[in-house]
């Protein structure tokens, strides 16, 4: 996205957003609403349902088991419909948060002007600009140019082959 960006010449922002847990917090029944609200087919949504519907769980400590119990908020860990069915729900979220917001560019700076960061604050402490940023085992360049990221991976490589060779 970053090399089609740089291509077309246009601005490329990204956020990362930490949801952990947050998988564990979706609604059964939101879920199926949500699917309806995007016009997913009613067999599709039927199936998701029965994937969900009765699910019995129950939790061990060391030897001790605790009696089943109903899940009725939560996605299956591992299901590769999972991280879709958030997205759906994340993304209603937000429409609702924002019911008035536009799509479209929020700020754009005149052409030739220099890039003047927005400032942004979260619990009163102001976030850093950064050039490059390391984000699941890669490395992200504000010019896009991947030099960064591939001295990354070469230091990486280097090092594992290191650890081998002062193991044999």
């Amino acid at each position: 996205m970053q090399d089609k960006g740089q291509e077309i010449r246009a601005h490329l922002f990204t956020v990362f957003m930490d949801l952990k847990n947050s998988f564990d917090t979706v609604n059964h029944t939101g879920i199926r609403k949500v699917m309806q609200k995007f016009g997913c087919p009613e067999h599709f949504t039927h199936i998701v349902r029965k994937l969900h519907d009765g699910m019995m769980v129950h939790v061990t400590d060391d030897v001790l088991v605790s009696e089943d119990f109903a899940v009725t908020n939560g996605l299956k860990q591992r299901c590769v419909l999972s991280p879709t069915l958030f997205n759906l729900i994340f993304s209603v979220m937000l429409t609702d948060a924002y019911p008035g917001e536009q799509n479209g560019v929020m700020r754009q700076p005149l052409p030739g002007a220099d890039y003047n960061a927005t400032r942004i604050n979260v619990n009163c402490t102001e976030l850093k600009n950064v050039d490059n940023f390391a984000y699941l085992s890669s490395t992200l360049s504000r010019n896009t140019r991947i030099d960064d990221e591939v001295a990354h991976r070469n230091t990486k490589a280097n090092q594992a082959f290191g650890r081998l060779q002062a193991s044999v």
